[in-house]
């Protein structure tokens, strides 16, 4: 069985009728939570790009996942240690 956890899934959003709807939704599971997923592609995508992506959204017009995603959480920064000029210490 596949662990799904962490991952997330999108398709063509084949339901996008105004320009506010996004170009891809799926769902998805982070830390054990279920999640919806919106996607959006850019206004400052190229002419040539966007050509490209719906070339790519046509071919993918089954229900198979267009672009799947893995999720991590980011580790805690660690506090960097304070380095110390030796010619500062004062004996």
């Amino acid at each position: 069985m596949t662990n799904n956890d962490n991952r997330l899934a999108v398709w063509r959003n084949d339901k996008r009728e105004k320009s506010t709807h996004p170009h891809l939704k799926g769902n998805g599971s982070v830390n054990g939570q279920e999640f919806w997923v919106s996607a959006w592609v850019s206004g400052d995508v190229s002419e040539d790009d966007r050509r490209l992506l719906a070339d790519i959204l046509r071919r993918y017009e089954s229900k198979k996942p267009f672009i799947s995603i893995s999720v991590q959480p980011k580790e805690a920064r660690q506090e960097r240690a304070q380095t110390v000029d030796p010619e500062d210490i004062p004996w």
